[in-house]
């Protein structure tokens, strides 16, 4: 609030000098900027709703790739892994489902 009273001060000071193009352009370019960030608003809205639909639709689509091609393969490579060393002791899953970033201890082959 105390700036824009400091504002409007300089504003007053620069008219009682008679700086008028300063005065004015210190008038006119605020007016200016709320008119176009008004104008522009709508726009925004409506780059934002789009983009909100295109993450959405992204979302579905990685969720039926994990559903359909990666949690299959990864379960199949874990059943490998259990099949041929036994049934683990410990599992730490450093990354969902991926079997490369997955530490299985077997204790009964004394594998990791």
């Amino acid at each position: 609030m105390i700036y824009f009273i400091l504002y409007v001060l300089f504003v007053i000071i620069c008219f009682i000098n008679e700086w008028y193009i300063l005065g004015s352009s210190l008038i006119i370019l605020p007016i200016g900027f709320l008119i176009s960030v008004i104008i522009s608003a709508p726009k925004d809205e409506k780059k934002r709703l789009e983009q909100q639909k295109l993450e959405e639709e992204l979302k579905a689509k990685q969720e039926e790739d994990l559903n359909t091609r990666i949690i299959p393969a990864y379960n199949q490579s874990r059943n490998d892994l259990i099949n041929k060393y036994g049934n683990p002791v410990k599992s730490f899953i450093l990354e969902k489902y991926n079997i490369n970033k997955e530490i299985i201890a077997f204790e009964e082959s004394k594998r990791i």
